[in-house]
């Protein structure tokens, strides 16, 4: 949107007449028609919120994120940023996070529109290092008034740009901490009493459990929950610790000292946080949370030269309410208990598991080993009852299992039927008429014998080789023969040949075995059909045979006058050996 001018300087007298001086009154005229009218149009649609001719500081341009400066009563390029607040230790942002909205338009170089909400089209090339693509955007947490889309460790959300010149901006006015609340504390590196140091060890031997410090982990303050490693723990009862431990989760917990060379990680193996307090795991010299000065009495309130700094960091969720976290856990069955982890005693809160207590009433106790636990009745019972405990092979079938105790099986058990090839069927593959014809009569295909002539035709089948445990087996070839007028059907001859599955170079078989006759039967109307069998054809996985079915008619010899047709042909398996 064009920035609206406050001043239209008009023609005076002594100003030449001409292109230019006419030309600027007229532009700066139609500048503010289209700012109206952009202005008209975005109201209209209510898809932006603007807050009109704002102060602004100089050193912004158009899609600055800005947060409002109280102190110079201006907005002024926004950064990410946090500090810990002094008081309360609670990690929080800065005011320069809180963004507004974006530079939309610059009127001068302190006045703008600032687009506080909503989507339009925005310049955003002056805040983006690099080429502006689609996604979303993020305040910069090391340049001010920039915009990045690689989520900074301070994240506040600014826009969702469309990488084609428009944006939606929907800054919040939040602290982005919310969810869980950092904190940072700085220890008090003193015992709570006397300790004495023998250059070796130190040792506290008059604590004060009353005053804020460390004190011995077996101080009757800590009611005996110390870990079994711990020398030293922190008295967080008289610490503002006390009123915001423990941290959740643990594991975010970041100890450091500094030891007169700036600030570094304690050793993980130097202490233990848990949710009973802070445990110090050495007593050697030098390597104490609290100083080695020679005290007496020391209560913390004077200030001590050349201090050492023991500094805790840690988070806590703040959504921990007995809305949606567990807060306490009881058993409502006398058979599973609640108890203290890693301690008999009972307990409804706190670190907790479970015990199941396996001394449960059985309604049954038959010790058969197909008897097993099934289900658990309403009243807390075990049921018991029967189950497959073994397989026993016995017949055609062979059985492979996982736990085999001699002839019966257990475990996952795999059964193969020997004779499941047995009544299957095999397709005919290949066909050679030789005086017969493709018939297609009443809409039903065939194959046709003629009445007037000795024809036949050639057919092929294979026999599956992938048949486990089978030495041989039986085929016959089952025919459906349609008798289109009444009568006898003709005898057919049928020959057949078997071609053995090759073991290595075999002779090719050349002579077929029959003929043997299909005889025929009697048939009484038209268009009768019935269903014929050849003889036995013995056979072996991975053979083919080839058979002839023929009809020797010629001058009408056979005692059937018409056509015959073979409407349907199969190879069909009728006996197994294995």
């Amino acid at each position: 949107m064009a920035a609206f001018k406050e001043l239209i300087k008009l023609i005076v007298n002594g100003d030449p007449v001409d292109e230019g001086a006419i030309n600027r009154i007229l532009r700066d005229l139609d500048g503010n028609t289209r700012y109206l009218r952009d202005l008209l149009l975005e109201s209209l649609t209510g898809s932006t919120v603007f807050a009109r001719s704002v102060t602004v500081s100089s050193d912004t341009v158009v899609g600055t994120p800005v947060y409002y400066k109280a102190a110079t009563q201006r907005f002024e390029p926004a950064i990410a940023a946090a500090y810990v607040d002094a008081t309360t230790g609670e990690l929080i942002t800065a005011p320069s996070s809180q963004v507004w909205g974006v530079v939309h338009t610059k009127i001068n170089s302190t006045l703008a529109d600032v687009l506080l909400t909503g989507y339009t089209s925005l310049d955003l090339s002056s805040v983006v290092t690099g080429s502006v693509e689609a996604g979303m955007y993020y305040l910069s947490g090391t340049t001010p008034g920039k915009l990045v889309q690689q989520i900074p460790p301070v994240s506040v959300t600014v826009l969702q740009s469309d990488g084609d010149g428009n944006v939606y901006v929907n800054p919040n006015f939040s602290n982005i901490f919310t969810d869980h609340q950092h904190y940072r504390f700085d220890l008090l590196t003193a015992p709570a009493g006397d300790f004495f140091d023998d250059s070796t060890n130190v040792s506290i031997p008059t604590p004060v459990n009353t005053i804020e410090g460390w004190l011995p982990a077996g101080d009757s303050v800590f009611n005996g929950l110390a870990p079994s490693l711990a020398k030293f723990g922190y008295n967080i009862s008289e610490s503002v610790l006390n009123n915001i431990w423990p941290p959740l989760p643990l594991a975010g917990v970041y100890l450091e000292w500094n030891k007169g060379e700036g600030f570094m990680g304690v050793p993980t193996d130097n202490y233990i946080v848990d949710n009973n307090g802070i445990w110090w795991l050495s007593d050697c010299s030098d390597d104490v949370p609290f100083d080695d000065i020679a005290s007496s009495s020391w209560d913390g309130s004077c200030p001590r030269p050349d201090q050492l700094e023991v500094r805790i960091w840690f988070t806590k969720m703040q959504f921990q309410t007995a809305k949606t976290v567990v807060t306490s856990l009881r058993s409502s069955s006398n058979m599973l208990t609640v108890r203290c982890l890693n301690d008999n005693n009972e307990a409804a809160t706190g670190d907790l598991e479970l015990h199941l207590d396996l001394s449960l009433a059985v309604v049954s106790d038959d010790n058969s080993d197909y008897i097993v636990m099934k289900d658990i009745n309403e009243d807390g019972e075990i049921e018991s009852g029967p189950v497959v405990s073994g397989i026993k092979v016995v017949g055609d079938a062979s059985a492979a299992s996982t736990a085999q105790d001699g002839s019966i099986h257990r475990g996952i058990v795999t059964l193969t039927v020997i004779n499941a090839a047995l009544g299957g069927e095999l397709p005919i593959e290949l066909v050679e008429l030789n005086g017969t014809s493709e018939e297609n009569y009443e809409a039903t295909l065939g194959i046709g014998f003629p009445s007037d002539k000795d024809t036949d035709y050639r057919a092929k089948f294979q026999v599956p080789a992938a048949l486990s445990g089978v030495t041989s087996m039986t085929v016959n070839v089952r025919f459906q023969l349609l008798a289109k007028t009444a009568g006898t059907l003709p005898d057919l001859d049928f020959y057949y040949r078997v071609v053995n599955r090759p073991s290595g170079v075999t002779v090719l078989p050349t002579a077929d075995t029959g003929p043997a006759t299909i005889t025929g039967i009697v048939t009484t109307g038209t268009d009768k059909y019935v269903e014929v069998e050849s003889p036995d054809i013995t056979v072996e996985p991975g053979d083919y045979v080839l058979f002839t079915l023929a009809r020797t008619a010629d001058g009408g010899g056979d005692g059937y006058s018409d056509e015959v047709h073979v409407l349907d042909q199969r190879a069909v398996i009728t006996d197994v050996t294995t």
